[in-house]
């Protein structure tokens, strides 16, 4: 059995990765973490500014997005989330609100 997991606030979402070895929490204490399935071990942390309501994982598995209370989407590059204690969101230039167009792919 798994222990639990958890955070100083209410968990607003929780996400596999595509290959299931993973999960991304995202809290109410404006924290983001990821999570070991297996084990329960937590190997990522960092936060926010603001409440932060969303954390996924891209398709691929490359990429966290993260929506806030602030009205931020910041993308993070988990390859470089490994080698920072303080993570920095990536530039990314596609993401939109219109309906009709969507982020690029990996």
């Amino acid at each position: 059995v798994m222990p639990a997991l958890r955070h100083g606030g209410t968990v607003g979402s929780l996400h596999f990765s595509s290959d299931g070895k993973r999960l991304v929490t995202a809290a109410w204490d404006s924290a983001v973490r990821v999570w070991d399935a297996h084990t329960g071990e937590m190997l990522l942390a960092w936060g926010h500014n603001a409440t932060t309501f969303h954390a996924e994982f891209s398709p691929g598995g490359r990429f966290i997005a993260t929506a806030c209370a602030d009205g931020a989407i910041r993308v993070f590059d988990v390859r470089r989330c490994w080698q920072s204690t303080a993570p920095q969101p990536v530039y990314w230039p596609q993401i939109t609100t219109r309906p009709e167009r969507s982020i690029r792919s990996e």
